[in-house]
């Protein structure tokens, strides 16, 4: 699919996504498992692996604005394209919006990636694992984006990585096990 998509490049598409999401905008750069969009608004990075089908659409070619700027998020190594794993890397501690299913985004942070996770901080949600495998895309916002409306919103979480497990099935059984044996604590001291 890159072969082909890359050709696209400067033109405005539409792409279906699974779940049944529709985006429009320029393409601005193809990686290795992610494109780069631009809505008109702001640059979307989207995992290839859940385009389910993309095509020039001249009908509204007009009306998406071209990009004034550069994406915030580009290849450290001119020799290597994107990837998703390099875009979450370069997130961290920006303010982004997510997209995994549903029809809310969440807002927050990636304070910690890991090998096929990352640990993501939501000022409404808190504490979050995300597997890069459920993410659809990633919008990252300017430095002087406040979110909420919240004057002096920070990550209050920073990412520990002693504490975490290296990929998403071994975090979720760490998780388990911590909950499990917080339930143990409860439930002992409630019954003494």
């Amino acid at each position: 699919m890159n072969k082909i998509i890359q050709n696209l490049v400067q033109e405005v598409i539409r792409i279906r996504l699974s779940g049944k999401n529709s985006i429009t905008g320029t393409l601005i750069d193809v990686g290795d498992n992610i494109i780069v969009l631009y809505n008109g608004t702001d640059f979307m990075y989207i995992s290839q692996d859940h385009i389910q089908s993309f095509d020039v659409d001249r009908d509204i070619e007009d009306e998406i604005e071209r990009p004034t700027g550069f994406p915030s998020i580009i290849a450290q190594d001119n020799n290597k394209d994107l990837s998703l794993e390099e875009v979450v890397t370069q997130a961290i501690g920006t303010f982004v919006e997510v997209y995994l299913a549903g029809d809310q985004p969440l807002y927050g942070h990636i304070t910690s990636v890991m090998n096929d996770y990352v640990v993501f901080q939501s000022p409404v949600y808190k504490t979050m694992y995300i597997s890069l495998d459920h993410l659809k895309w990633l919008i990252p916002y300017t430095q002087e984006y406040k979110p909420y409306g919240l004057d002096n919103y920070q990550s209050t979480v920073q990412g520990n990585q002693k504490l975490l497990a290296s990929d998403f099935n071994n975090q979720v059984e760490k998780y388990n096990e911590i909950k499990h044996r917080q339930t143990k604590i409860t439930t002992t001291l409630v019954v003494e």
